[in-house]
């Protein structure tokens, strides 16, 4: 189902300019201090922003060095638990067996 406007008129109309055209920013010289001073603020700011985009990056790569080594050592972890699982396996199936053949061995000396 598609959702359509209405043609009605909304509650809320929008106010117009006064002079029906948009604002004008105001005009400076590029010699005038309030220029020079806009200017100072904002390359301030540029390079407050530039810091911060380049620290974000930083930690960013810290974390996946970090999330990596963590990783390893935990594929390091599984490995070696898997192993200890088989061989625990192992061990099992063999006194498994080796009771089995003990009680077949019991059962034909009766």
């Amino acid at each position: 189902m598609f959702c359509t406007r209405s043609s009605r008129p909304s509650s809320h109309p929008r106010p117009l300019a006064s002079s029906g055209s948009p604002p004008q920013k105001k005009s400076l010289s590029k010699d005038s201090i309030e220029y020079r001073l806009r200017r100072e603020r904002n390359n301030i700011a540029v390079r407050k922003s530039r810091d911060k985009a380049k620290r974000r990056v930083q930690l960013t790569q810290q974390r996946a060095i970090q999330l990596q080594e963590e990783n390893h050592g935990l594929q390091a972890l599984i490995t070696q638990l898997t192993q200890e699982l088989d061989t625990l396996k192992q061990i099992l199936s063999q006194r498994h067996l080796q009771r089995r053949d003990n009680n077949l061995a019991e059962d034909e000396s009766y």
